[in-house]
């Protein structure tokens, strides 16, 4: 904190961060692209259309506090399973079995998608 003039107390902190507001607007674009309809599309394509737009994002708002965009990223997990819930009728019912399957396919291919490169 510092002082003005007038000694009164002036905030100069200042945290280079994703603000709750562009999270919440980042979120809700990932929401409308509906990725859990893309049942014709594999998951290497979907990563293909999806990862431009992830590096970018994460390229600007990592570079300083990385781990204010965890929530996001799993955010584009939750959808990755809704996907392979409405893609193969085994994952249909059970959210269990499609969150291990996208840990395998994550443990497989690390670098499939871009918030899987994160470290935070």
């Amino acid at each position: 904190m510092a002082f003005d003039k007038n000694r009164k107390q002036v905030y100069t902190g200042f945290l280079p961060a994703v603000s709750p507001d562009k999270l919440t607007e980042m979120s809700r674009k990932l929401a409308a692209w509906r990725i859990h309809r893309r049942t014709n599309q594999t998951l290497s394509e979907i990563a293909r259309w999806l990862n431009p737009v992830l590096r970018g994002w994460f390229n600007y708002f990592t570079v300083f506090y990385p781990s204010r965009v965890k929530p996001l990223c799993e955010r584009i997990d939750r959808h990755l399973m809704r996907w392979a819930q409405w893609k193969y009728e085994r994952f249909k019912r059970s959210d269990k079995k499609a969150r291990q399957w996208l840990k395998a396919v994550r443990e497989r291919a690390p670098r499939l998608f871009a918030h899987w490169e994160l470290r935070y």
